[in-house]
C-alpha cells in the first residue's frame, strides 16, 4: 500500500518529467522501450517554457543518504521528511537550532565531519528539488519511511505523519549503479 501511495507522491512530486509517460511506465512497464515523450502535458508545458538542463546529482544523492543515516540514528524524535530537507539545504530554523541538527556530524572516511561547515548543495537546489531527491529515494527503496496514523480522541478522524526510519543495507553500492540526473535551471 505505501508503495502505490509513494508512486503517487513521485507522479505529483515531479516538475519536469511527462506526466502521461509517467502514468504509461506505471500502467504498462512491459512497454518500456515504447515509451515517448507526449510534450502535452504541463511538466512538458514547463521543461519547454523554462528549458532546464539534466544534472547529474549523485555526490548530493549520496550526502542525503548521510544525512537521514545520521539524523534516524542519532535523534530522540520522530524524524520528518521536512528535517531532512531542512538540514540538508542546511536550514537555520528554531526547529534546526533547538534539537541542535545544525551540529550534525557525519562519518566519512573515517573521521568527523561538521554538516554545516561543508559546502552547500548546489544542484538540489531549491528545497523542492531536494524533496523530489528524497521521495525519489524513498520510491527506489534506498530509504525507509512509515506512514503512521493516529485517531484522535476527541473528533473522530485520523491523522497520519510521515516518518523517516532509516536507509537500506548497502545503500552506497546501490547509489553507485543507479542514475540519479534531475532537471536543474541553469
Amino acid at each position: 500500500m505505501q508503495k502505490e501511495l509513494f508512486n503517487v507522491v513521485m507522479f505529483c512530486a515531479t516538475q519536469y518529467d511527462c506526466r502521461q509517460q509517467f502514468l504509461c511506465k506505471y500502467l504498462w512497464p512491459e512497454l518500456l522501450s515504447s515509451y515517448y515523450e507526449y510534450n502535452s502535458c504541463d511538466n512538458c508545458q514547463k521543461k519547454n517554457k523554462e528549458n532546464p538542463q539534466l544534472t547529474n546529482a549523485s555526490s548530493e544523492i549520496l550526502e542525503m543518504l548521510e544525512v537521514v543515516e545520521a539524523l534516524t540514528q542519532n535523534s530522540l524524535i520522530e524524524i520528518s521528511p521536512d528535517d531532512v530537507i531542512d538540514v540538508f539545504s542546511r536550514s537555520n530554523t528554531n526547529k534546526i537550532r533547538k534539537n541542535k541538527y545544525n551540529k550534525l556530524t557525519l562519518q566519512r572516511e573515517s573521521r568527523e565531519v561538521k554538516l554545516y561547515e561543508e559546502r552547500s548543495p548546489t544542484i538540489l537546489v531549491p528545497k523542492e528539488t531536494a524533496r523530489l531527491a528524497l521521495n525519489d529515494l524513498v520510491y527506489k527503496g534506498l530509504v525507509k519511511q512509515e506512514i503512521r496514523l493516529q485517531k484522535s480522541k476527541i473528533i473522530q478522524y485520523l491523522s497520519c505523519n510521515i516518518v523517516m526510519v532509516g536507509i537500506s543495507e548497502n545503500v552506497k553500492q546501490q547509489v553507485e549503479k543507479m542514475c540519479w540526473e534531475y532537471w536543474v535551471h541553469s
